[in-house]
Parts: C-alpha cells; structure tokens; sequence
C-alpha cells in the first residue's frame, strides 16, 4: 500500500509545502517527474497523430491491446499504474486503453477517474511510516494533496476511455494486427 502512495504523488499529486501555520503553497514535485516522463510521449505521439480524429474514428492509444485494425494504434506493453496516462490521452481526444495487473492500482485508479469530485480533494503524506533514505527529517512529513485535476471536469464527455485488469501477455497474447509499441518505464527508486 506503500507504494500506491508514492505512486499517487507521481501520477495524481501535487506537495504542499507550509511556511507558518496556515500559510502554504502548492509545489510542483509530483508534476515535475509526471512531466518529465509523460510530455516527451505525449508530443510525439501528437507529431504522429497531430489530429485525435482520422477518417471519423478516434485514433486508439492502447495500454496495450484492441482487437480492432482497422484504424491507427498504439500499444504500451506495460502495465498503466494509476491511468493517469491514458487520462492524459483520453482528454486530448484519443481513444485510450489501459492495461494492469495490480489489484492495488486498478482499485486505486478507479476510485481517482470515477469517485473523486474535487481537485486536491484528498490530503496524503506517503513517506510518514520511513525514515530511512531521506535527506532530511521533515520530508518524511511531506503533505501531497491528491488528485491534481479533477477527472470528473476535466475529462471530456465523449471521451472513450478504460482499463483492463490483467497481465499484457495473457490478456493480448492472441491477438493479430497490432501496430504499434509504445512503453514508459520508471526508474523506481524506494524511499
């Protein structure tokens, strides 16, 4: 559970930092490795697709596997984690599928994109129960309010968007026609 904390600062979260009671400011460390991994793969992804929209469908970004080829797609070979992704995708206008095998973050994921009604509506502190690894006492007390966004408002009404529970492997193994791979890793590193 550790680490679906850790996970939400990254994907969901935004830190914020108190100066004196009451006073205090959002940070964007939970943006910063989010932007960091997701933009690069978002803009290209726009240079291949520049319009969401080809011959009437949606261009399908995967993560992984459909069973339609009949249009343009892409496949991520590893699992989505929280979605935040292919809530990403989603909100530009692409048709957007994630797969994961983890209980923990599907579960996780599902309460973010269907349960959450307000931006920074949940007030997290993932590092509280490890002070080993920290540069300094007090990040073990960092407050992160989750999500950053609100999926509700943000997300459009015609967004085609899901989530797959399983393993890539199992679930897509038989499947004929795909085109294309695309996959992000994290460098996880435990704090």
């Amino acid at each position: 559970m550790r680490s679906i904390l850790r996970h939400l600062v990254r994907d969901w979260g935004i830190e914020v930092i108190f100066f004196t009671i009451g006073s205090h400011y959002p940070s964007p460390k939970g943006s910063e490795e989010r932007n960091a991994c997701y933009n690069p793969i978002i803009s290209r992804i726009q240079a291949f697709y520049p319009n969401p929209v080809v011959n009437s469908n949606k261009v399908k970004i995967l993560v992984p596997g459909n069973k339609n080829i009949d249009n343009f797609e892409l496949y991520f070979p590893v699992g989505c984690g929280l979605s935040r992704l292919v809530f990403e995708l989603a909100c530009l206008g692409y048709a957007a599928q994630g797969s994961e095998i983890s209980f923990f973050m599907i579960l996780t994921s599902e309460f973010i994109l269907n349960d959450v009604e307000n931006e920074n509506q949940f007030d997290i502190f993932p590092y509280i129960h490890n002070f080993s690894n920290l540069i300094k006492l007090d990040d073990a007390f960092a407050k992160y309010s989750v999500p950053d966004v609100s999926p509700g408002e943000k997300l459009p009404l015609d967004a085609d968007i899901s989530i797959i529970a399983g393993d890539f492997l199992r679930v897509y193994c038989r499947q004929k026609g795909i085109g294309n791979y695309l996959s992000i890793f994290y460098q996880k590193i435990s704090i």
